[in-house]
């Protein structure tokens, strides 16, 4: 047998061609599309639950919806009901009172959130374990107290709202429009490396995006789109030799490179300046130089909170003062009160000069029901925000549906906030008067008290639950500031036909070329 077997010819047996296995390449990969789509359309987990037709063949169909969210999401649930499937193994939920039971302590954050910049390094927004994210923030939170905010910090954002408002003054005085979004940017930017570095970067007196920080920060957001919605992209944009050979050379990581310099010339300038060394500084109790002994904070951590922390304060910010003050213009009346309000408060010595304090503009009823409303309804963030499920699943709608563990859940703030059950009856129209006594619609003071709480229980405006925004004290102290100030020193309005600024709604709510005239008033 053996013998036989040796002499064999295998002459007539022949490699396929090219063209041969180029064909059964496409057919495996077709086969392999094709079950895996009948699979996620009728034999899925979440197969039950009603979506777009895509949606339940192809997490591809992400990269739509994604950019789409909210306005998209929301015509969806209208269709669909208070639980969509927008894709595989991801739904989204309008219903708000669902969102205690979705974002609850120990649920973990799904690849979505993955982090790429830093390598393997998360920063506290991107730990995907919710023990990791627990640990992180205790180290964290205490740098962004309200109490650290007062102690440490009031008086420099005081600083930076004077000398932009004189700014303003000095380029509006001709009575030509001001593109405030782009001037409100350079602010921001200003008052945040104050506060960590500081000194400010020089962008209000230089009317210009200084070393192109800004500029680079927005150029990695269309890379971090792309990885939140294909996850697999993720290991290969943190593959140490990818990026050194390959991810290096293209403009994301350029800009990249360039957000890092940023970050590496401001600490070194900080090291040689004494006058910098003895400022108490917004990060110094999480500084690795400061905390030697702190074995669970690197540089890179610190590298990576510091970066994360500038991408979301600069553009998450200036994501609610322009809503706001576009809120107000578009309602004259709204506009008046507030002017008229923060005018008597001034008048009766009530605000501090020449920048009112945080304390003082939480004293305006009227002013704080409009900066509600905003965030309520025009929430910063606006894309959906997803979960994992925790085991064993979540029985939800009065025990109704099922949602089984390992699935991926989450809510938009722009969608939750629509809900009118929670909400009221017209929860897409801006109406302040839903947070003031007496203006809400309802009955009587105990009725209101408990709407307003019921609105508060389920407001998504700064995240949800122990995953909510840590720098929320410094955002509201920042944003509140500013604009009490803006009415108090200036007479605003848009110039004739200059309603077009553009407004698109992508992870976060952004603005440009918000064209304004600002007049001084006399005090």
């Amino acid at each position: 047998m053996t013998s036989a077997w040796n002499n064999m010819s295998f002459s007539h047996f022949q490699l396929p061609d090219t063209a041969t296995i180029c064909y059964l390449g496409i057919a495996a990969i077709f086969t392999y599309v094709f079950s895996t789509a009948i699979y996620n359309r009728y034999f899925h987990p979440l197969a039950k639950f009603p979506g777009p037709f895509l949606g339940s063949l192809t997490s591809w169909y992400l990269v739509h919806v994604i950019c789409s969210v909210p306005t998209y999401g929301l015509e969806l649930h209208k269709k669909y009901g208070p639980i969509v499937r927008l894709a595989p193994n991801l739904l989204s939920f309008s219903d708000a009172t669902l969102l205690p039971h979705v974002y609850h302590r120990s649920a973990d954050k799904p690849a979505f959130y993955a982090s790429w910049m830093f390598g393997k390094t998360a920063a506290m927004f991107q730990s995907l374990k919710h023990e990791d994210h627990y640990a992180k923030k205790k180290l964290v939170a205490p740098c962004c107290s309200m109490t650290a905010m007062k102690a440490n910090h009031e008086r420099k954002i005081s600083e930076r709202i004077d000398e932009f408002c004189s700014k303003i003054q000095k380029k509006s005085a001709s009575g030509m429009p001001l593109d405030f979004s782009e001037h409100l940017r350079w602010f921001l930017t200003d008052v945040w490396t104050h506060l960590v570095y500081g000194e400010p970067r020089g962008c209000v007196t230089q009317d210009r995006d200084v070393d192109g920080l800004l500029g680079s920060l927005q150029g990695v957001y269309g890379m971090s789109a792309e990885a939140a919605v294909m996850p697999f992209l993720t290991p290969l944009l943190q593959h140490p030799l990818l990026r050194k050979y390959v991810w290096s050379h293209t403009k994301t990581f350029k800009h990249m490179d360039n957000l890092f310099s940023n970050f590496e010339k401001m600490l070194a300038r900080r090291k040689h300046d004494e006058k910098l060394q003895n400022q108490k500084l917004f990060f110094d109790d999480i500084d690795p130089s400061k905390n030697p002994q702190e074995p669970h904070f690197s540089p890179t951590d610190f590298k990576a909170e510091v970066i994360t922390f500038t991408a979301a304060t600069l553009d998450g910010v200036s994501a609610f003062i322009s809503p706001f003050l576009d809120n107000l213009l578009t309602h004259p009346s709204a506009h008046a009160r507030v002017v008229a309000e923060i005018l008597a408060a001034d008048r009766a010595g009530r605000l501090s000069s020449p920048v009112a304090t945080y304390d003082e503009t939480t004293r305006l009823p009227f002013f704080t029901a409009c900066i509600k409303e905003t965030l309520r309804r025009d929430a910063p963030a606006q894309t959906i925000l997803p979960r994992v499920v925790s085991a064993p699943g979540y029985a939800l709608l009065r025990g109704t549906v099922h949602v089984p563990p390992g699935a991926q859940m989450g809510a938009s703030p722009y969608i939750v906030h629509r809900d009118a059950a929670v909400f009221g009856a017209d929860p897409d129209a801006w109406r302040p008067q839903r947070w003031v006594p007496g203006e809400s619609g309802m009955m009587d003071a105990g009725e209101h008290d408990a709407y307003v709480r019921r609105m508060e229980k389920y407001g998504m405006w700064w995240g949800y639950g122990d995953r909510e925004c840590t720098g929320k004290y410094y955002a509201q102290m920042e944003m509140q500031k500013l604009c009490v100030e803006i009415f108090r020193r200036f007479e605003v309005k848009r110039p004739v036909g200059g309603e077009g600024f553009t407004h698109k709604r992508w992870a976060v709510g952004m603005f440009w070329g918000q064209r304004l005239v600002f007049k001084a008033r006399e005090r």
